[in-house]
């Protein structure tokens, strides 16, 4: 079942019930002041029956100007014996006993019977109302409001419908469009629909935000793509190219292990740059380990002994205050820490490379400093793409993703990474949340 469908007979549901609801409590109501209004008939017209014949004996002929409604009649009974009658078939009430006093329904009419005294002798007096007048018209208001309460139900159904077209006509034409999007390339292209409401247009907007959104998100993935591609190229034809060279010398042991070992240092970059750029897509999808409090300090320090060991050449001076607690993933921030620190080894000039952990109630800074070159300020934010490297720096090893790696952790903590230069000396430094 449609949208549309489900709303029209929630409509029918909704007005055909409360119509036939209040058809129903209108006719209780006509009904009860009918009835209500005869029982008052009723009872006058006995009184002035029993005054007009116990005051004074009067004639019969007096009694039978009493009724004046053609619907009123009487019979009077004397030790159950009819001896007077008027606009009723002569008996009809003789076998109906009185209670004493009372009011009840016989046929067509509607009776009041009661017993009185008059003399010493008992006698039954019953008046009644013909009750058929009164019943076609029940009957007949009965019938004008089901058939009012169905032709304004049926009004109201067409009128849900015209209505509910109208306002979902845009939701159809959205999904239209959409279609026909996912069809081709979306190339700028976005929903455009009449605005019917406030809700039609909040759902244009956000589709439009979703499309805009999808569409970088594909741009991103083909540029990315294209530059693994272009990437992985090089070491591929600089290993392949290694081999062939190895098998076509007949070198000596040495200079075949040469080879095997340049082969497998190209292999160990291949590696650790599938490594980093299934790291990004996990952080960026949310697929990383859950946070736990770790020693921070801890961490950093293991990772400036690690680079220590692998650069014993260069001088490091370490500021590291001790049980400095975080909440996060620990193998993820050592990798983005050990990313700057080997940043800082490739980039920097004769001198030392400082670490320094800063930390107050609000936040955590993890800084690396080294001497070097000021980065352009066009390029500070290209510096944190993948695969992104300066121009003057080809003759450096990397492939472009250290930053990236890093800016991705320090977001999945709630933080950045923020580059700074004063004095000749660059420093990338890591924000991070007290909380995270």
């Amino acid at each position: 079942m449609t949208l549309k469908a489900k709303i029209s007979l929630l409509y029918l549901i909704a007005y055909g019930s409360s119509l036939l609801f209040l058809a129903a409590f209108l006719y209780a109501i006509v009904y009860d002041l009918k009835y209500r209004e005869v029982d008052n008939r009723l009872l006058a017209f006995y009184g002035n029956i029993v005054r007009a014949y116990t005051i004074g004996n009067a004639p019969r002929t007096g009694l039978l100007n009493l009724p004046g409604s053609e619907d009123l009649g009487f019979e009077i009974y004397k030790n159950d014996r009819l001896i007077a009658s008027f606009r009723i078939k002569g008996g009809l009430f003789k076998n109906v006993e009185a209670p004493g006093t009372g009011f009840g329904n016989y046929g067509n009419y509607r009776y009041y019977i009661s017993e009185e005294s008059v003399n010493g002798a008992q006698y039954k007096f019953v008046v009644a109302h013909n009750l058929a007048p009164i019943r076609n018209f029940l009957k007949n208001l009965l019938i004008a409001l089901i058939a009012g309460s169905l032709f304004v139900v049926i009004l109201i159904t067409l009128i849900g419908i015209f209505i509910t077209r109208k306002l979902l006509n845009p939701i159809g034409e959205i999904g239209k469009q959409l279609e026909e999007i996912s069809h081709t390339e979306i190339d700028g292209r976005r929903v455009n629909v009449k605005i019917t409401g406030s809700e039609i247009a909040r759902l244009q907007s956000e589709v439009n935000k979703s499309l805009k959104r999808l569409e970088l998100l594909i741009k991103d993935a083909k540029a990315l793509s294209a530059k693994i591609a272009h990437e992985l190229r090089t070491p591929l034809s600089v290993l392949k190219s290694t081999l062939q060279l190895a098998l076509a010398r007949n070198d000596s042991v040495d200079s075949m292990k040469r080879s095997l070992k340049e082969s497998l240092r190209e292999l160990d970059n291949l590696i650790q740059t599938s490594n980093d750029l299934l790291l990004i897509s996990n952080i960026e999808k949310g697929i990383v380990n859950r946070f736990k409090p770790f020693d921070l300090s801890q961490t950093v320090l293991d990772v400036i002994e690690n680079q220590m060991v692998l650069n014993p050449d260069k001088q490091f001076h370490i500021n590291v205050p001790p049980a400095v607690t975080f909440n996060g993933v620990e193998t993820l921030l050592a990798r983005a820490v050990a990313n700057l620190i080997e940043n800082a080894v490739k980039y920097s000039r004769e001198g030392t490379i400082e670490i320094k952990l800063k930390c107050d109630d609000k936040s955590i800074i993890i800084e690396i400093i080294n001497p070097g070159e000021e980065i352009p300020p066009q390029e500070l934010e290209r510096i944190f793409e993948n695969f992104y490297r300066r121009k003057n720096v080809d003759k450096i090893e990397g492939y472009g993703l250290g930053l990236s790696v890093a800016r991705a952790v320090a977001k999945l903590h709630g933080g950045d990474v923020i580059y700074n230069y004063k004095n000749g000396l660059n420093c990338f430094a890591i924000y991070l949340p007290r909380i995270s």
